[in-house]
């Protein structure tokens, strides 16, 4: 699990293929460059405090299962089509931009 608490100087990427990311944001806003995690044949988790300000963008492909119970969820934009499942929450250029092939995924 990647805990950030602070402010991260550059851009963190995360990938793994065929293990989970769990992401916790402790902070209602990002304030660094920004955060991009990939899992490949892994669930990915999103655990974000009350209260959660910046964008975001949670996406996977078709056969993903999706729940979303964070205290934001009534406002994230969800778009599903064939091919894509995509949740995305706040105005302008995401600063989180998470994603996973094949593996659930959880907002909390």
């Amino acid at each position: 699990m990647i805990v950030v608490a602070g402010k991260p100087a550059s851009k963190l990427r995360l990938h793994t293929e065929n293990g989970p990311i769990s992401v916790a944001l402790e902070r209602t806003s990002w304030n660094g460059a920004g955060l991009v995690a990939e899992a490949v044949n892994g669930p990915l988790t999103l655990r974000l405090p009350s209260g959660f300000q910046s964008s975001f963008l949670v996406e996977s492909n078709e056969h993903t299962p999706v729940s979303c119970q964070a205290s934001i969820c009534s406002e994230v934009r969800r778009t599903w089509d064939d091919r894509h499942r995509r949740m995305e929450y706040g105005s302008g250029e995401p600063v989180i931009r998470l994603s996973t092939q094949n593996g659930p995924i959880s907002v909390l």
